[in-house]
């Protein structure tokens, strides 16, 4: 029959091994919450860098571009119907 020192051993073994294994959930769920802070922020990053790469592509488009001409057609001047 085990004794009761026995069983405080087994006690001890087992909590131990449970803060072990919390400890490491712990661990895995903050490099998990690191890494999607990380992804968000390159995320955010990347939008942003092209939203102003379109901007400013937009700008120069729009005033670098000569002004467009009026494209006028020249007509004859009426001919005098004939009588």
């Amino acid at each position: 029959m085990s004794t009761p020192r026995d069983d405080d051993a087994q006690r001890d073994m087992e909590q131990r091994a449970l803060r072990n294994v919390r400890a490491l959930v712990d661990k895995y769920e903050d490099q998990d919450a690191k890494e999607r802070h990380v992804t968000r922020r390159l995320l955010l990053t990347t939008v942003g860098i092209t939203a102003g790469v379109c901007l400013v592509v937009f700008l120069l488009i729009y005033f670098v571009k000569p002004p467009a001409i009026p494209k006028s057609i020249d007509l004859p001047p009426p001919a005098s119907a004939p009588r």
